[in-house]
């Protein structure tokens, strides 16, 4: 009886398997969604499409007769494939009530499909088999992440996130990632950024709950804000912010200096 090769399923977008002896007459198992490639001797054949193959080595491409073959089967994901990133790296921003650099990164899907399988396998004869897995489908999604960070951080330092369009962002990003996916035989399908999460920062919190002490409590009035203050002994951190951010006189932040309050 002669053997079954089936799809091991361990990796969405490309799988290999390294075969020591294929025998004549050996019957190569490909799914549903998926082409397989077979190099041997460092050239492809294929594409296999979904089906049962019955593979012969003594005549055609292989020609090695019923002493077996050293082969290796490549099996590539032609459905769409969805990639789920919690978030990009940090993007700094500058919130403009508040002198505090801040971090935000952004979660995104992605969606991808190998279009032109050919095109694709041309690319993989650059990767060596222990590195195809791991190195292949995160160069594309790492590429894919710096280009949205390197957008969010162009619009954060325009205006402020709560102002940013994500549509607007995606749009320009799968503009701009296209043609490298299309280069090796990808189409991207979907890209959608879901939002943009601003890290904790205490500090900041402390200052935006001052500033709205001072807006509700005072009508925005820094010098009625500074004597409740400096009456009740409370954290002058808001008032060091204001004059970093040039609201307030450097002098103003010495309660030294506050004489007639």
């Amino acid at each position: 009886m002669k053997p079954v090769i089936r799809d091991k399923f361990d990796a969405p977008l490309i799988r290999t398997e390294n075969l020591l002896q294929v025998l004549n007459g050996s019957k190569l198992v490909v799914s549903p969604g998926t082409c397989a490639y077979i190099r041997d001797a460092g050239e492809f054949t294929g594409p296999f499409m979904p089906g049962i193959h019955e593979l012969r080595t003594d005549v055609g491409f292989f020609r090695r007769g019923e002493r077996g073959s050293e082969m290796t089967v490549y099996r590539i994901g032609t459905q769409e494939l969805y990639y789920c990133k919690w978030g990009t790296g940090k993007v700094l921003f500058k919130s403009p009530a508040l002198p505090i650099t801040r971090n935000l990164r952004a979660p995104y899907t992605l969606c991808m499909k190998v279009a032109n399988q050919n095109l694709f396998i041309e690319h993989v004869r650059n990767f060596t088999l222990n590195a195809i897995h791991e190195t292949l489908d995160q160069f594309l999604i790492f590429f894919a992440t710096d280009t949205i960070q390197a957008q969010i951080q162009m619009a954060v330092n325009l205006k402020d996130p709560s102002e940013v369009s994500l549509q607007e962002i995606a749009a320009i990003c799968c503009r701009e990632l296209r043609p490298f996916f299309k280069s090796y035989g990808i189409d991207l399908v979907y890209l959608k950024i879901h939002e943009l999460n601003v890290e904790e920062n205490k500090a900041a919190e402390n200052l935006e709950a001052e500033l709205a002490t001072l807006n509700l409590l005072f009508g925005g009035d820094r010098n009625l804000y500074l004597q409740h203050s400096l009456l009740t002994k409370s954290n002058h951190g808001l008032s060091d912010a204001l004059s970093l951010a040039g609201t307030l006189p450097q002098n103003e932040t010495d309660p030294d200096t506050w004489g007639g309050l």
